[in-house]
Parts: structure tokens; C-alpha cells; sequence
């Protein structure tokens, strides 16, 4: 039971891992400081709360035969992972992104990721924007996610994408994997062990838009270090939170222009869909980052029952579907 606590809450949980260790604590501390005595005082009413916390949690541990435990190496401070869901093989495509991305950078994200979905392991890191945009179109598209928690695999966070995340595992398709179990309280370096093992895991590091100071550049610098593949599209040199993105292409990443770009990085092979002409117009929409059928109806410059009846058709023809959301994507396959 030892191992399913992290490290820096060991001295709070010991009585409960160890059947003797509140009697032989108790001895010790008559005979030690007041300091101690009142440390002992303030854990004992802990020790149900996490006994119980402990035997419900449906956490299991990584292998360390497994791909991603593998990929990991280094980069996991404790040495071993969490997972609750299907964690898949490789190749794993990690997405990072912005928290308020643009709608281009949306629109990319959507169709880099529902192109390659179906032969790789989409990872990111469970945050607003971007990662969650990712881990949501993989989904849609039929493919496999992993979303690296800063916060544990029984804690995870922010509370906005934790419903997404949570389907993805309850649909099989997918797994949230953490350093830790659960962790009371999160601070700034969960947040950086998460960046850690998103950089040390990747097969390509895609970074879709990023500002020169964030959390998103600080992974691309972390992933150059370990020798990890970084690969950017070019964003808008007049945007701030391209400049980061844009400076990676500067410095040598690999530019991104479409999906053969992505997939000749990953090693996979990926054919181009025909897209039948009734619908072209559609996918263009789709791709600029435009999901909502009022956003639709204004690109494609046709009334609400006319884009319903196009939409339906396309759905049926596979060319689109809904996400968790209801947010329209596009379909590969």
C-alpha cells in the first residue's frame, strides 16, 4: 500500500501503512520533542480518511515493460506512472498548445490530429485550450488518448476538462496517467514533472502556437534537451502567442505545413482524402477552426436549414461528426 502515496505526503500517511507504527510512534514521542507530539496529534484524525481513499482508488501502476513507462525513463522523479483506462502503444504524438488558442490554431489542431488519430497515441496534458481541443478530436476520430495529470490520477485538474478526460476513459479509448496517486494540495512543480514526462514521452512534440514565455515553450525546450522531435505550423507573426511557435521553426524545429508533414514525422503512412465537391467548402470551414453551426452558417454564407441538411448528409458520408461537445469536426476515415 506504500506505494500508492506520494512522496511528499509519506510522514503524514505512515500510521495507516504500517499495522505497528502508531503504538511505536507513541512511545517515541513521550520520550521526544512537544513539537513532535503535536505533529502526531494533528495525523491521527488522517488515518481513516486515507485508509479509505487508499482502498477505493481504482489507480493502477504502469509496468515498467510498458511503452510509455519506457518513454518516460528519466523524466518520472519517482519512478513509476499511474493509470486509470487503456493506455496505448506507441507512436505517441504529444499536442501542446495555448489555453486560449486562436481559432486558426484550433482549426490546425483539429485537422493535423483527426488525420493521423487513427495510428497513433494522442497525448497532452489535460489543460483548457489546446490540449483538451487534442484529446477530444482524437477521441472523435476514433483514436487512441493518453492525458498526462498534474495532479494524480485520483485528483486531477483543472476541474473544466475533467468530464472530457473521464469519458475518454469510460469509452475505452483512452487513459489519464499521472506521477501520483492523488495529491491534496497541487503547486507549481506538478505542473512541471507533468511538462517533464510530456517532453520525455513524445515521438514528435507538435507544438501548434505558443507565446516566448509559457508553459508551452517551456515543454519544447525541455523536449529539445532530451532529444525528443519538436514540430510547429506557422502561426500569424502579428499574434504574441505565435512568437514563442514561430521562434521554434526559426531555431530549426520541423515545420508542419499539413498532415503528410506530420505523419512522414511519425513514421506512418497517411493518404489524403478525397473530399467529394458538395462538402469541399465545409472541410474549409472546418479546418480554419469554425465548429458551431452558427459559425458555419456565417463562413458558408447559407441559412440554419440549409447547413442542417448539408451537415446531415456529410455525417452520414462520414466527412464530419459531433464531439463530447456538440462542437462539429471533421471525420477521417
Amino acid at each position: 500500500m506504500g506505494e500508492l502515496i506520494e512522496e511528499t505526503d509519506v510522514w503524514r500517511h505512515l500510521p495507516c501503512l504500517y499495522p505497528n507504527y502508531p503504538d511505536r510512534l507513541q512511545q517515541a514521542s513521550n520520550r521526544l520533542s512537544p513539537a513532535l507530539q503535536r505533529w502526531w496529534t494533528g495525523v491521527q484524525p488522517l488515518i481513516p480518511a486515507t485508509r479509505q481513499r487508499l482502498e477505493q482508488s481504482q489507480g493502477r501502476r504502469l509496468t515498467a515493460e510498458h511503452p510509455l513507462m519506457q518513454s518516460a525513463g528519466r523524466a518520472v522523479a519517482l519512478g513509476r506512472l499511474w493509470f486509470d483506462g487503456a493506455v496505448g502503444g506507441p507512436p505517441y504524438l504529444v499536442v501542446v498548445g495555448p489555453r486560449c488558442p486562436s481559432d486558426y490554431a484550433v482549426g490546425v489542431t483539429r485537422r493535423l490530429v483527426t488525420a493521423v488519430a487513427p495510428y497513433v497515441t494522442v497525448v497532452s496534458g489535460m489543460a483548457y485550450g489546446i490540449d483538451t481541443v487534442a484529446l477530444e478530436t482524437a477521441a472523435a476520430a476514433g483514436g487512441r488518448c493518453v492525458a498526462i495529470s498534474p495532479a494524480g490520477v485520483q485528483t486531477p485538474v483543472p476541474a473544466g476538462t475533467v468530464a472530457t478526460v473521464r469519458a475518454i476513459v469510460q469509452s475505452g479509448q483512452g487513459a489519464v496517467v499521472s506521477e501520483y496517486l492523488f495529491v491534496p494540495q497541487v503547486g507549481p512543480r506538478h505542473f512541471i514533472h507533468r511538462n517533464r514526462i510530456l517532453a520525455a514521452v513524445a515521438t514528435v512534440l507538435l507544438v501548434i502556437e505558443a507565446a516566448p514565455r509559457s508553459g508551452t515553450m517551456t515543454t519544447a525546450r525541455l523536449a529539445l534537451n532530451c532529444g525528443t522531435t519538436v514540430a510547429t505550423v506557422p502561426g500569424d507573426i502579428t499574434r504574441p502567442n505565435a512568437a514563442g511557435s514561430n521562434g521554434l521553426i526559426r531555431d530549426g524545429a520541423q515545420v508542419i505545413l499539413g498532415p503528410a508533414d506530420l505523419a512522414a514525422l511519425l513514421g506512418i503512412v497517411w493518404r489524403e482524402r478525397a473530399v467529394p465537391p458538395p462538402y469541399r467548402s465545409l472541410v474549409v470551414a472546418l479546418e480554419r477552426g469554425k465548429s458551431t453551426v452558427e459559425q458555419l452558417a456565417e463562413a458558408l454564407a447559407c441559412d440554419l436549414p440549409s447547413l442542417a441538411r448539408l451537415l446531415l448528409l456529410a455525417e452520414q458520408d462520414s466527412i464530419v461528426s459531433r464531439d463530447n461537445n456538440g462542437a462539429i469536426i471533421l471525420q477521417q476515415g
